[in-house]
């Protein structure tokens, strides 16, 4: 994995990329936000929590100033971790915009399309204004007649 002078990791975009390098030093797989395509650096320690989300750890917190990478950072451990286990992975912030920033950013991620990702907005965060994503839970909902009438049993499709 390419390492610019002051030490940082680049991460290059998939259609830049052959085959991601999983050597123990640095096994971050390459990624970029879908629309605009741009490189995405990571700094050592942002590196290093990448790492450390590849542990088997069932939690991890990350904490650092404001904008210092924390959501990609996040949204990128989170991705790795759920593609990996198969597992369902929860993500959660101090605030609704954080929340629908995060999930955002994870549905940009190069390479991660294919996981089943959905945000929970409360009722009373709507009604405060909350930002909504696409993967919003009631927005799936709404949809899963549409999404899924190929499938759905006469019964089933009655109910929804």
């Amino acid at each position: 994995m390419p390492t610019t002078r002051s030490g940082a990791t680049t991460i290059h975009s998939a259609a830049d990329a052959q085959q991601p390098d999983t050597s123990p030093d640095d096994s971050v797989k390459p990624l970029t936000p879908t629309s605009p395509r741009r490189e995405i650096t990571l700094c050592p320690d942002q590196s290093y929590a990448v790492r450390a989300g590849d542990q088997d750890c069932p939690l991890l917190a990350i904490q650092a100033a404001f904008g210092t990478g924390k959501t990609v950072v996040g949204a990128l451990i989170t991705a790795r971790v759920a593609a990996a286990t198969g597992s369902t992975v929860i993500a959660t912030a101090t605030t609704n915009t954080a929340v629908a920033h995060f999930t955002d950013t994870l549905l940009r991620l190069n390479g991660y399309h294919d996981l089943p990702i959905m945000h929970f907005v409360p009722d009373s965060a709507l009604v405060e204004g909350a930002p909504r994503t696409s993967v919003d839970l009631d927005i799936l909902l709404k949809r899963t007649v549409t999404d899924f009438a190929d499938v759905l049993s006469p019964d089933n499709f009655d109910k929804c």
